[in-house]
């Protein structure tokens, strides 16, 4: 049976708002319930923080809003910058490319977190398994370890895969041409 579709604004929302190569995007945190606004926004930080050689040196994640649950009005929160540390990637189309952890919670709630800037480049099978890549099984260890506080659309816990999806986003591909 389909899970009923639940309104974006059903839990309190982290935007990471970061950069890539000059390019602006953003990351979508939810928290776990009962978790607070300071759970998640230490947990997020400490986790960019502990894991910044998994994006390029021309990554910046430099602020952060918060979206209280029942309202799409943002408010700017303390951040500190987050810069990336791993060597770019050569390769022209790598402002396109994106990577994203796939998590399913108990409740069924699918989710994705994904980010623009991570050293993975092309590759045939378009995931990269963190069996074969340390620091990202440390990654996604961590993310899982500490999933009391991140949670899905329902506010219940995922549990993320031990790969990243990796993908071109058309949009960019389309200015890439331009």
């Amino acid at each position: 049976m389909p899970l009923l579709p639940l309104p974006e604004d059903n839990t309190a929302r982290l935007f990471v708002n970061y950069t890539y190569e000059a390019t602006e995007h953003e990351a979508m945190f939810r928290p776990a319930t009962p978790f607070s606004q300071s759970d998640l926004v230490t947990f997020v930080h400490d986790w960019l923080t502990n894991n910044a050689a998994m994006f390029q040196d021309t990554v910046s994640f430099y602020s952060a809003d918060w979206a209280a649950q029942g309202t799409n009005v943002r408010n700017p929160i303390s951040w500190s910058v987050i810069d990336g540390t791993a060597t770019p990637l050569n390769d022209p189309v790598r402002h396109s490319r994106s990577a994203s952890f796939v998590g399913r919670s108990p409740d069924g709630r699918k989710t994705r977190l994904f980010f623009y800037g991570m050293p993975f480049g092309p590759d045939d099978t378009y995931r990269v398994e963190a069996s074969l890549v340390p620091a990202l099984a440390d990654m996604i260890t961590d993310l899982n370890a500490l999933t009391s506080r991140v949670g899905t659309i329902s506010g219940s816990a995922p549990i993320y895969q031990p790969y990243v999806n990796i993908r071109n986003n058309a949009y960019w591909q389309t200015e890439l041409r331009n």
